[in-house]
């Protein structure tokens, strides 16, 4: 066995980030990092995330409850914590000893009290990437748009409105994309376009956020030739 003593100035080396920051001032660093650091090893035996069952105690305190009858308890804030990626990074650096040959388990202590016991096992529990974005709604529709701003560069986006609402679209019709490449479309001033639209909300980092994408070039509605006036390359 080999013991891992980590310093006050440790703990602040871990959390450096402006969130962490906010948690010293609100709170007691102590309190939070090793709360974190048993709730993370204690979820990681069971199984993650979703073998949890958390009572609010009050106090910004939590119970948190696991399916062999077992419970710990801590702050609340520990939990946004453990989601920290750069609390992560740090806990498997301060975990490596473990990759060792003979090290069967590290010793965290504060103040001379142990916090956590960490086995080679639980090393992957530190092994997280952020939280992928949720996609709270996914649609298709056929709608008729005036264009505003077209863009002949791959990947830009285009500016139309559906007669209420302006918005940024991409051109994902690689048909469409194509006569534009080969100049076998023109475009004037008033010009339209009949076109299937992908709309995907998603929520990421706590705001929601939608992206539209023409998937199919339906109909080209052009002006008259006498009215024509085409958009000047970007």
């Amino acid at each position: 066995m080999a013991e891992l003593f980590v310093s006050w100035d440790g703990f602040v080396d871990l959390m450096t980030t402006d969130d962490a920051q906010a948690i010293e001032v609100a709170a007691g660093l102590t309190a939070i990092f090793a709360g974190a650091v048993r709730w993370a090893v204690k979820r990681g035996r069971n199984g993650g995330r979703r073998s949890e069952r958390t009572e609010e105690l009050g106090s910004g305190q939590v119970r948190i409850h696991y399916p062999d009858g077992t419970f710990i308890e801590a702050d609340a804030r520990a939990g946004d914590v453990i989601q920290n990626i750069d609390f992560n990074r740090a806990m498997l650096t301060a975990s490596e000893p473990l990759r060792m040959d003979g090290v069967d388990s590290l010793e965290i202590e504060i103040d001379g009290q142990s916090v956590a016991a960490i086995e080679p096992s639980d090393r992957p529990t530190f092994n997280v990437e952020p939280e992928p974005d949720v996609i709270v709604s996914d649609n298709h529709r056929i709608m008729t748009v005036d264009i505003l701003k077209p863009s002949f560069r791959t990947g830009n986006k285009w500016r139309v409105t559906d007669g209420t609402t302006p918005f940024w679209v991409a051109i994902a019709d690689p048909e469409f994309q194509r006569q534009i490449e080969e100049r076998r479309v023109r475009f004037a001033k008033g010009d339209r376009l009949t076109v299937e639209v992908h709309d995907q909300q998603v929520l990421e980092d706590g705001g929601l956020h939608t992206e539209h994408s023409v998937t199919r070039v339906i109909r080209h509605w052009t002006v008259p030739p006498e009215d024509e006036l085409e958009f000047p390359n970007e």
